[in-house]
């Protein structure tokens, strides 16, 4: 937990008055005021999806991208496919490694986004898997997601096989649009 207060920027403090008597953490993390502004109109040729009226969002359209998730955390799992199949991709997740290679196996995606924290087998061992197989499933773009963003824990995943890596908390409009971008760079390549 400290690592993650510290990654945005907090501090963490343990006090005890002694043996057997108990503790109290002490988080602090700064605060910051967003502004929420009416955004420019936007000029691309990528279709936007809007995530919800009363939101000033616009979400790049993945209708007819598959997806293979592989997350372990239910919630993150849940909200991750959630905000991807909202707009439009068709997501299958997994909540480990051996259940992400049977998918794999079964259909391969288009894209893949893991985790790299996981018990058992972690993303690096998995996105090493797929980078043995021959094309086409080890060359479907990966996408690391993770708690750990640090420069090295970047390089990691990039020397591991990810071709992008993102830090956790995730913005959806960001995750959405590095899905976009990932497809658009490797499908020209």
């Amino acid at each position: 937990m400290k690592h993650l207060v510290e990654l945005h920027g907090g501090t963490v403090q343990a006090f005890s008055p002694g043996v057997g008597q108990g503790a109290t953490f002490v988080v602090r993390l700064p605060l910051v005021v967003a502004h929420h502004r009416k955004p420019a109109p936007v000029v691309s040729d990528v279709p936007v999806v809007p995530a919800r009226a009363s939101e000033n969002y616009q979400f790049a359209d993945l209708t007819g991208v598959s997806v293979l998730l592989v997350e372990d955390n239910d919630d993150a799992r849940t909200l991750l496919k959630t905000i991807l199949t909202r707009c439009g991709a068709d997501v299958r997740a997994a909540e480990n490694v051996p259940a992400a290679l049977a998918l794999l196996n079964a259909t391969p995606p288009d894209i893949i986004i893991s985790d790299i924290e996981m018990p058992g087998e972690d993303g690096y061992s998995f996105i090493r898997k797929i980078r043995r197989h021959e094309a086409p499933i080890g060359r479907i773009p990966a996408i690391a997601l993770t708690a750990y963003t640090r420069t090295v824990d970047r390089m990691r995943a990039l020397a591991a096989g990810f071709q992008t890596h993102m830090g956790k908390p995730v913005e959806p409009t960001e995750l959405v649009a590095a899905v976009k971008s990932l497809l658009a760079t490797t499908s020209r390549s």
